[in-house]
């Protein structure tokens, strides 16, 4: 509201200096304030701050400089996040044509390798996670009573209390049950039919956490189921790509909420827009066939490693999303 209020104080040749949080940047929430800086005014420079830079404020902070006539490009700096900032000059600003800000979100593009990335993954070749597959979030334990084992009925289920999802791995702590007898339109969310789970939580090595589940089970609210809807696109090749090195980097490099000081998090929506290959059954197989490899190691331990063929599923999506050697490089680099 102060940003806008800000253009409205300025003349047309004007220059609004502004220091914020960065959740306007990707949050979907904000996608009409970026369409008006997009279509009406001028995005001239980002500089996104590192973690604690104000002391009293317990947000993730940028400045923006803005001009009141539209530019053709804007330039960006983001600073490491842990960096101590002692002065703001001789930044290597990285130049973002305006129309990669594309719709229907408008999303700041925060990295220039991403930017460039995201450019190649359109309609027909690729296609979004959301249009695949129905998901929700999952439920918080405190919306229901726990049932006795004599108080069971159909419409008992057995409800995560404690546990985790780790790559290729449901921890299961704790289950107790519950009645979803007054949320039957949830119900097909946890029925046991094979399902990719997605953690919210962003782990300290800069990867989403994804599981397969096909048990009749009910999440805690910080795991996200996604169930297939459609037969073209297998859950374990699903799980593979989502799985993948390379999605976690575009997930990472494309929302500030991901990258945040105090809850580093994933969102349905920005999950939802995950681009998804759209390849022939035999190069599906390929990836696969080394999931179910996977899943089998897990099987006697959830947390022993699979390293290799992980490593090779990775080799498998680079070539799926044509990514070239120098495009590879970077992300195997990145953290």
């Amino acid at each position: 509201m102060f940003m806008k209020e800000g253009f409205g104080i300025i003349n047309k040749t004007g220059i609004l200096a502004y220091i914020a949080p960065l959740t306007w940047q990707t949050g979907e929430n904000y996608a009409i304030f970026r369409k008006y800086l997009r279509s009406e005014k001028g995005i001239n420079q980002i500089i996104n701050l590192p973690f604690n830079t104000f002391e009293d404020a317990f947000v993730d902070t940028g400045m923006y400089v803005f001009s009141n006539h539209q530019s053709p490009s804007y330039d960006i700096y983001n600073f490491d996040k842990k960096a101590i900032i002692s002065d703001l000059k001789y930044l290597a600003f990285e130049r973002i044509d305006i129309s990669q800000l594309k719709p229907p979100d408008y999303k700041i593009i925060l990295d220039k390798n991403v930017g460039s990335l995201i450019s190649k993954f359109s309609e027909p070749n690729f296609i979004p996670l959301g249009s695949i597959t129905k998901s929700t979030q999952g439920l918080s334990g405190s919306r229901f009573t726990r049932l006795e084992n004599d108080a069971c009925t159909e419409e008992s289920y057995p409800f995560l209390e404690k546990g985790n999802v780790y790559n290729y791995s449901l921890i299961k702590n704790e289950v107790v049950t519950i009645s979803l007898s007054e949320m039957k339109s949830l119900r097909q969310f946890y029925e046991a039919e094979g399902k990719i789970l997605i953690r919210r939580i962003i782990t300290r090595q800069d990867r989403l956490s994804v599981a397969y589940c096909d048990e009749k089970l009910v999440f805690k609210k910080d795991i996200n189921p996604f169930i297939p809807i459609d037969q073209r696109f297998p859950t374990y090749y699903l799980l593979g790509i989502i799985c993948s090195r390379l999605i976690s980097y575009i997930y990472l490099k494309s929302s500030s909420i991901s990258t945040k000081d105090d809850f580093r998090q994933t969102t349905l929506a920005e999950l939802r827009k995950l681009p998804i290959p759209v390849v022939s059954g035999s190069i599906q197989s390929q990836i696969i066939e080394k999931v179910v490899q996977i899943l089998e190691i897990k099987k006697s331990d959830p947390l022993s490693t699979a390293g290799t063929l992980e490593t090779e599923i990775d080799q498998l999506v680079y070539q799926l999303y044509g990514l070239t050697e120098e495009e590879i490089n970077i992300i195997e680099k990145s953290p």
